[in-house]
């Protein structure tokens, strides 16, 4: 069994600042993926809470919610043509 270390590195902005910026750039990338995927589960939980599981008959708040929305109509233009 291998000891693991417990002493926290952590590095500080100048880390990140001092490698290039391809690097840089694909950190942040990386990070605004995970915020994306956390946000949407959060969001996909909220949705549960509010209309219970997906493909469910089981609807919690007296069924009052559900996952169908609708879409409001907007004309283009003067004719409402595309």
């Amino acid at each position: 069994m291998e000891n693991k270390s417990t002493e926290i590195k952590r590095k500080k902005v100048e880390w990140l600042i001092n490698h290039p910026i391809e690097t840089q750039m694909e950190i942040i990338s990386h990070h605004m993926e995970i915020c994306r995927l956390m946000i949407n589960s959060i969001i996909e939980q909220e949705v549960c809470d509010y209309t219970g599981e997906r493909y469910s008959h089981k609807k919690p708040h007296d069924n009052r919610y559900s996952r169908w929305g609708f879409g409001i109509a907007i004309p283009l233009g003067q004719s409402g043509e595309c």
